[in-house]
């Protein structure tokens, strides 16, 4: 299921997430990856109990990459090096993501509220006010939660594909997109449940991308597809349910944004 980036802004923020939305939609997801030799660039800071690797270049406004599932820092390669040269860029890699400790028993990739609220404490560890926010995925469900919990935090918010499904519920169609979607990943969350993790990830891949994504992607993307294939396990192993929406949208305060 493809979507459009969805841009919102606040406080006079409109041009700067208008110029986002353009050059994210210019800049490919996966791009380039770094390679190990840049280890020695990350950081590392502690936020919301946890330790989140990330890495920082450019000055001026901040702008904080936030990721999807299957994937960390490395994904937004390309899109530092341009950022950089006008922003103060930040690119984090998500709890149970690499290069951070990573387990199957641990946080899920689709913990929106938990990964929403590390990045809100990574905003405030890193001595930020306000932020702009580019997000893709589970990321951006993640960056919905940020928004919601703390708007004071945020300039601008541009999201890319978040699965973000409380919002479907009440759109036309939504319940069967629902439906179609949860079919098409469910031999792969099974694969991930049973540990067989290189079938569960080609079968995610091409669940979400189409026949052949997998064979597609380049040594680096699988690779780094591997490295964090274990928060998907705890996706698929976990009893405890998540809220798929923040609380204020279920009290009646839909989201500001519009896809």
């Amino acid at each position: 299921m493809a979507s459009k980036p969805v841009s919102t802004s606040r406080k006079g923020g409109a041009a700067m997430g208008l110029n986002i939305t353009n050059a994210f939609a210019m800049l490919t997801i996966v791009g380039s990856l770094w390679t190990s030799a840049a280890a020695d660039e990350l950081k590392r800071v502690t936020a919301n109990g946890t330790e989140l690797a990330y890495v920082e270049v450019g000055q001026g406004d901040p702008v904080v990459f936030v990721h999807g599932g299957l994937q960390d820092y490395r994904m937004w390669k390309t899109h530092v090096a341009v950022f950089a040269k006008r922003y103060r860029v930040i690119a984090y890699s998500r709890r149970n993501h690499f290069p951070n400790a990573v387990s199957g028993d641990s946080t899920p990739d689709v913990a929106a509220d938990i990964h929403g609220e590390d990045l809100a404490q990574l905003v405030k560890a890193l001595g930020l006010s306000r932020v702009h926010v580019v997000a893709h995925s589970s990321g951006a469900h993640s960056a919905l939660f940020f928004e919601a919990n703390y708007p004071d935090l945020i300039r601008t918010l541009v999201m890319n594909e978040p699965n973000a499904t409380g919002l479907l519920k009440t759109a036309s169609g939504g319940a069967e997109t629902m439906k179609d979607f949860g079919s098409r990943v469910a031999p792969a969350r099974e694969a991930f449940r049973s540990g067989d993790l290189e079938r569960a990830l080609r079968l995610f891949a091409d669940a979400v991308g189409g026949p052949g994504t997998y064979d597609r992607r380049s040594e680096e993307e699988r690779g780094m597809m591997t490295d964090n294939a274990l928060a998907h396990v705890a996706d698929a192993t976990t009893s405890r349910p998540r809220p798929i929406s923040p609380a204020k949208w279920r009290k009646g305060s839909p989201p500001r944004h519009s896809c």
